[in-house]
């Protein structure tokens, strides 16, 4: 099976369970790109820098600043693979024996629904998300339970990007 074949199939699948799903989201998400690769999401309510993509194996959520990437804040995967007439997660723990009858309820069990999960337990719980990286490497990403009272864990940081996700605006520290 080609990789275009599986986006295409995972895209059905997803716009399927989302039209059945998207109210149960603590914020609402709209569908703002569809391309033969990929599903782009942008969280109504929240900070623009935060965006969501779907592709042939995985959901990522992504910080954007001044419309470049940084870095992601959580990504989920899954590989469906045929076995014994079941499908499986070809990227599943050794010990993890479990069986889905289609790529759909797999895909709904290890992509959509922990995704649902995430966004509504911890994106949208978190009051700040701490993105800071040194001498122009790569960022990281912190979410953190309050707003940090001091910047003394982010030591030697060139760039400091501190938002809400709640919130569509952020504010930068540049040192």
């Amino acid at each position: 099976m080609t990789k275009q074949h599986d986006t295409s199939l995972i895209q059905h699948a997803f716009i399927k369970w989302f039209k059945d799903s998207s109210q149960l989201f603590s914020t609402p998400l709209t569908i703002t790109k569809h391309t033969k690769q990929s599903i782009e999401l942008t969280f109504t309510n929240a900070n623009s820098m935060i965006s969501a993509t779907l592709t042939s194996r995985e959901i990522s959520v992504q910080f954007n600043w001044d419309g470049i990437f940084w870095d992601y804040l959580i990504y989920f995967e899954a590989v469906p693979e045929f076995y014994r007439g079941y499908y499986v997660d070809s990227l599943r723990h050794a010990d993890d024996d479990t069986f889905y009858v289609n790529r759909e309820l797999l895909w709904e069990t290890r992509l959509f629904e922990p995704f649902l999960a995430w966004v509504n337990n911890n994106l949208i719980n978190t009051p700040c998300i701490v993105i800071y990286r040194h001498d122009k490497s790569f960022p990281t990403v912190k979410l953190l339970d309050s707003p940090p009272e001091n910047l003394s864990f982010i030591k030697n940081s060139d760039e400091i990007v501190i938002a809400n996700p709640l919130y569509k605006k952020a504010i930068t520290i540049q040192h």
